[in-house]
């Protein structure tokens, strides 16, 4: 029989009498989250109130050296674009499940403010998790950026923070098994990418949901 000794931080798969690895206890979820390959894996949608105005443009460029997400939009009235990807994994056995990715924001104006929008919700980049809990809903977990102030009486969300205009911001979630413990994820269902507002200039890349044992 076939024998490896494993270390604590890693992992093997055994079949047909043969064991491969030893493989680290993390895994990433996501696929082409560097955009390394364009926009393969990737879907693109968008949508917006006003179909007088643009509805905003969603590339591939090379920022810094590396290729990153861009998602632009020069406009009036409501628009949402961005890229999703299904991921469709089931995390019950793992401990820990924590999401990473790198964001920019160049500009963004909504009426002439920053924020989010009057309802908290139109940040310039947000990136968004559908997932299934252990008792079978279907649930959401989202967190956004933007630069620049709101309007004295716009909402500003808990799940929405302010960074800095131009330059790149790493963002790592903590661990979401922990935090959504009162309904633990189950099933990962997608991941979406997207920016919200009238006028935004943002970027993304480093997008990855590490998962471990």
């Amino acid at each position: 029989d076939a024998i490896m000794t494993l270390e604590p931080s890693e992992r093997a798969i055994m079949g047909g009498g043969l064991i491969n690895g030893p493989m680290p206890t993390t895994r990433n979820l996501v696929k082409n989250g560097d955009f390394q390959t364009g926009l393969d894996d990737w879907t693109t949608y968008g949508e917006q109130t006003d179909p007088e105005q643009p509805l905003g443009e969603i590339g591939i460029v090379t920022n810094e050296g590396r290729e990153v997400i861009q998602l632009s939009r020069e406009g009036t009235n409501h628009s949402e674009i961005g890229i999703h990807q299904d991921i469709s994994y089931d995390v019950r056995d793992f401990d820990s499940v924590e999401l990473h990715l790198a964001v920019r924001i160049i500009e963004e104006s909504i009426a002439g403010f920053g924020g989010c929008g009057y309802l908290g919700s139109e940040c310039p980049i947000i990136v968004r998790l559908e997932y299934r809990d252990v008792q079978g809903s279907d649930r959401t977990w989202q967190h956004g950026f933007y630069i620049g102030e709101p309007a004295s009486d716009w909402l500003t969300h808990d799940w929405a923070e302010q960074v800095q205009q131009g330059n790149w911001q790493s963002y790592d979630s903590g661990n979401l098994m922990e935090e959504l413990a009162d309904a633990p994820p189950a099933l990962l269902r997608r991941l979406t990418i997207y920016a919200s507002g009238h006028s935004f200039d943002v970027m993304a890349t480093e997008v990855e949901i590490l998962a471990q044992e």
